[in-house]
């Protein structure tokens, strides 16, 4: 979603594959705003001024010959308005319904992920109007998994995409006679698709590369990463931990206060 991208009417697929995305309408040059980082990712695409400057990168299956899928990408939320607005999805309204999978904002202003068969789960939607590394993964073990700024925040074990040739939508959830509806009114830059699921530590290296943020994931430690140099969980069970802990040794809330030692 570069500027120096848009060529012919169309965002290149800067991957190689071929699947350029064509806008309902060009966007303003004033559209091309500073991406999640100006240096490694250029710049992404404001959809608020005209968001039918979403697009569709043709009929095409993103999870061929592996039955998975992740889409990583960076965006900026606004705030929810009730109606679900597309990130990137893959369907189909006409001449018959063929829906594969959706990203999307849902009703709630959440993020959200769904196809077909399956019921759509959702993370809850981090800060608005500042950039946010988003990424849905769906594995052919029926798993879905939605991560925000490298940390699994919302996950299925009864989700799966479907394959058919139809449109890949971005910022949009849907087209009826060649016309891109459920529109996005934030941000997006740098998507990526892969047909194969990244790892946690793979998509933490993504949000890594371009924030230089390391990734506290404090379920993994069992709540024992209760302190840390600033007194908030660093991501390692050391001498602060047990610091706090020591602070609390022998502390007794039974009741009656007799029970205590």
């Amino acid at each position: 979603l570069d500027q120096a991208d848009f060529v012919g009417g169309v965002y290149l697929d800067i991957s190689g594959e071929g699947h350029d995305a064509d806008p309902n309408i060009d966007p303003l040059p004033s559209q091309f705003v500073p991406g999640a980082d100006p240096v490694e990712t250029h710049e992404g695409l404001d959809f608020g001024p005209e968001p039918l400057v979403a697009a569709n990168s043709g009929a095409w299956v993103a999870a061929a010959f592996t039955d998975e899928l992740t889409i990583s990408l960076w965006a900026k939320l606004v705030a929810g308005d009730g109606t679900s607005r597309g990130l990137v999805t893959s369907r189909q309204n006409e001449p018959e319904i063929l829906n594969n999978w959706f990203f999307e904002i849902n009703t709630d202003g959440n993020v959200s992920a769904n196809a077909p068969g399956f019921n759509s789960f959702s993370a809850t939607a981090p800060v608005l109007d500042e950039w946010v590394h988003l990424v849905l993964t769906s594995s052919n073990a029926n798993e879905g998994r939605i991560y925000i700024n490298g940390v699994l925040s919302g996950s299925s074990n009864s989700y799966s995409i479907d394959q058919n040739v139809v449109p890949v939508l971005i910022g949009a959830n849907e087209l009826i006679g060649g016309q891109l509806g459920g529109l996005f009114g934030g941000s997006l830059d740098d998507i990526q698709l892969y047909n194969y699921v990244l790892t946690q530590d793979e998509i933490a290296a993504i949000y890594f590369d371009i924030t230089e943020q390391i990734v506290c994931d404090p379920a993994n430690l069992n709540d024992l990463d209760s302190s840390g140099p600033q007194g908030t969980p660093d991501c390692l069970v050391n001498v602060f931990d047990f610091l706090a802990l020591a602070g609390q040794w022998l502390d007794c809330a039974a009741l009656p206060i007799s029970a205590c030692p």
